[in-house]
């Protein structure tokens, strides 16, 4: 079908296949409802070749990109590297458009005075439930409820907002904060060495915990690769 093509309309694609047109000129009129267009590549020509004498060469790998980066941005036939394929690989250059993707979760830190306070939170809201009458499936159904409306509750109150970046590190903690808040208002070099020293100490604790952990638990070596 992408062979094909009514060569008296568009004049490209595979001159030697003038059979089954309207197809082709339904696929042109599908991707154009897609809002892209056929891309002609700046050296033109057959994209299968076969290694096999008995069949014939043809148009039917396609480049289909959007209007504005046809007229700039055209596909080639990359011939040398064809190898043993029939088909003669396409290469193009499209400009990537940076993004702000704005990705946040809610969190306890671990580790942190927060993380403590939730936890006796939650150890005092289960404290005042009643779990003595649990005789039907709907007093337990009842009690579970209350239950899950007390880690629901303490969650909300505890837990903050942060947003994720590529720069997010796993074992930044609250000394690293205090460290690079203290530089930042002081702007002391003693305060930026004791930053330094604050990551390294961190970084250190937290990675040989995940060693510990992926040495003692999993025990899957391949796993340290990660």
């Amino acid at each position: 079908m992408c062979a094909a093509i009514l060569i008296a309309t568009l004049l490209v694609w595979d001159t030697a296949v003038a059979h089954h047109w309207q197809s082709a000129q339904h696929l042109v009129d599908i991707c154009s409802d897609l809002q892209v267009s056929w891309s002609r590549p700046v050296n033109h020509g057959n994209t299968l070749n076969p290694h096999n004498p008995e069949l014939n060469s043809s148009v039917i790998d396609l480049v289909w990109t959007q209007p504005q980066s046809n007229a700039i941005n055209l596909p080639g036939l990359d011939h040398d590297h064809k190898g043993t394929s029939d088909h003669v690989p396409i290469f193009i250059l499209l400009p990537i458009v940076g993004a702000d993707i704005h990705i946040t979760c809610t969190v306890v830190p671990k580790g942190s005075n927060e993380e403590k306070v939730f936890l006796g939170d939650i150890s005092i809201s289960l404290e005042t439930v009643n779990t003595m009458d649990l005789d039907t499936n709907n007093k337990i159904e009842a009690v579970a409820n209350v239950v899950a409306e007390v880690f629901s509750g303490v969650w909300q109150h505890h837990a903050r907002e942060v947003v994720i970046t590529n720069c997010s590190k796993s074992w930044w903690d609250d000394k690293c904060n205090a460290a690079i808040k203290q530089y930042c208002e002081m702007q002391n070099p003693m305060d930026y060495m004791t930053f330094q020293w604050a990551t390294r100490a961190t970084k250190c604790k937290f990675f040989n915990e995940k060693i510990e952990e992926i040495a003692s638990e999993c025990q899957h070596p391949w796993d340290l690769m990660a």
